[in-house]
């Protein structure tokens, strides 16, 4: 428990997790910098009062709700709040039942928040419309970070519109697409956004369906590409030699390139920290293990 928690037990923090905290009680810690509700039972009921409170906080930065069983309708109340609020900066909503019409709400709030730079919405039930609603605010938002989609199920389709919305976005430094549905077609797709894309810095693409032909697109966008540090292909269908050229295109891109193979895949997305300009603190080490 000291471990898993360690981050987040400074001062202006609050840990409730795993514990059965109630609602009046969660909310009664908004005042805190750092909110950590996962594993407790708040669900939609609790999402939708704490939503209410949101609107009107102005110290909370981080706020985790991960694995509450909350659905769209907590949703909702959540990206009600996100139109208001101006000092949450990282939000952590992975591990719940979030579906396509869940992340079209996120989306809306996203055109309107100017203050949340991570979102973490792994291991939910999100599509490729859910993928197509985030995309679109993408083009237009410009304080998102980084952004978790892992174990959601994403095809190609998905990735269309995601890719799409990378040759636009120019703040988005870390993508988590890892175990989703995504194919060479997928991969491709994303080579032609790196292209265009001068921001984003880490790509998790392991644990899908891309064999060499996907790798070989990827590799000649990086040729022309900058600004990727951290490729992770693990846990795809992909050879050694192709693994191989890639590690030398992104040496070249950047000396101090991490590339998450087994021994770093735990977190591919920590290399973030490798990368000067972009600090994301405790929320990184806490929400994606």
């Amino acid at each position: 428990m000291a471990n898993k928690t360690s981050s987040f037990t400074k001062s202006n923090s609050e840990v409730f997790s795993p514990n059965r905290l109630s609602v009046d009680g969660a909310s009664k810690f908004l005042q805190a910098k750092v909110l950590d509700l996962s594993h407790n039972q708040i669900s939609d009921n609790g999402a939708a009062s704490i939503s209410e409170s949101l609107k009107h906080n102005s110290s909370l930065t981080m706020l985790n709700f991960s694995h509450n069983q909350i659905t769209d309708v907590g949703v909702l109340y959540l990206s009600d709040s996100l139109k208001y609020n101006s000092s949450l900066a990282a939000l952590g909503l992975s591990h719940n039942k979030i579906s396509d019409d869940g992340a079209s709400l996120i989306s809306e709030s996203l055109e309107h928040n100017t203050s949340l730079a991570v979102l973490d919405l792994s291991y939910n039930q999100i599509s490729d419309n859910g993928a197509a609603s985030i995309s679109e605010s993408l083009k237009h938002n410009s304080s998102l970070t980084m952004l978790n989609f892992s174990q959601n199920k994403i095809t190609d389709v998905g990735v269309l519109y995601l890719s799409d919305s990378l040759k636009y976005n120019s703040s988005l430094a870390a993508l988590g697409l890892s175990h989703n549905k995504i194919s060479d077609d997928g991969a491709s797709l994303i080579s032609e956004s790196l292209e265009h894309n001068t921001s984003l810095a880490v790509l998790d693409l392991s644990h899908n369906q891309i064999t060499d032909f996907g790798a070989s697109e990827i590799l000649k966008s990086l040729k022309c590409n900058t600004s990727l540090i951290l490729l992770n292909l693990e846990g795809n269908k992909i050879s050694d030699c192709k693994m191989s050229l890639i590690l030398c295109e992104l040496d070249i891109n950047k000396d101090s390139v991490k590339c998450a193979q087994k021994k770093n895949s735990r977190n591919p997305l920590l290399a973030l920290r490798y990368k000067k300009n972009i600090n994301i603190g405790q929320f990184e080490k806490k929400y994606l293990k």
